[in-house]
């Protein structure tokens, strides 16, 4: 009797999900070893992810801290992660006159030419 073939995949933008066979699976555990005193990741163990408790769980992070912050606060936050020479290159876009669109999709904004993330690594180009 032949084996099922087993089709794995990642999710580019979450590196904490995959897919088995189409079903979405994310990390539950985290195995930790100890080698020179220095903790090593061993083993990452996958269960299948319930996507309506997700979705429960985090409308309710969302609605519960929504208010305790402002968008200033946050772009702040965040704009202390990108290095001081893309800032000024952004800031001469917008006294250009650039248009400022919003990017979907990995969230971010683009000014002119110049592509600000506002979530994941920025790259210093």
């Amino acid at each position: 009797m032949p084996k099922e073939k087993l089709i794995v995949e990642s999710d580019p933008s979450d590196p904490t999900v995959i897919f088995i066979n189409g079903k979405k699976y994310c990390s539950k555990r985290i195995k930790l070893k100890k080698m020179d005193g220095v903790p090593h990741v061993e083993r990452v163990v996958f269960g299948e992810m319930d996507e309506e408790q997700y979705k429960t769980d985090l409308n309710l992070v969302v609605d519960t801290l929504k208010n305790q912050t402002s968008s200033e606060e946050l772009i702040t936050e965040l704009l202390k992660e990108v290095p001081p020479r893309q800032i000024k290159r952004f800031a001469k876009r917008i006294r250009d006159n650039k248009p400022v669109k919003k990017h979907h999709g990995c969230l971010g904004f683009k000014i002119g030419d110049a592509y600000l993330p506002l979530v994941g690594e920025f790259d210093d180009i």
